[in-house]
């Protein structure tokens, strides 16, 4: 199962706890890890691919016309 992490508030320390808690989670995503920022928020994703579609698949995902913001490990048809 992949693992994901969320970082609120804006702060000195902030870019250090992005990257710790990437750390924390790195086991669970042997694929990979990304993350993504709007304003005070960070979103990591470490991945872990279980099929060929999942290995092309980047998350977080960002909405092209809303701010809305998606990490899952859930299949959405």
């Amino acid at each position: 199962m992949s693992g994901f992490g969320l970082v609120a508030g804006a702060d000195a320390d902030r870019e250090e706890r992005i990257r710790l808690l990437a750390a924390g989670i790195a086991r669970r995503g042997p694929d990979g890890i990304a993350s993504a920022q709007d304003g005070p928020t960070a979103m990591v994703h470490a991945q872990f691919a279980t099929t060929p579609e999942a290995r092309r698949e980047r998350q977080p995902l960002r909405h092209s016309v809303h701010n809305w913001w998606l990490v899952a490990d859930a299949r959405i048809d």
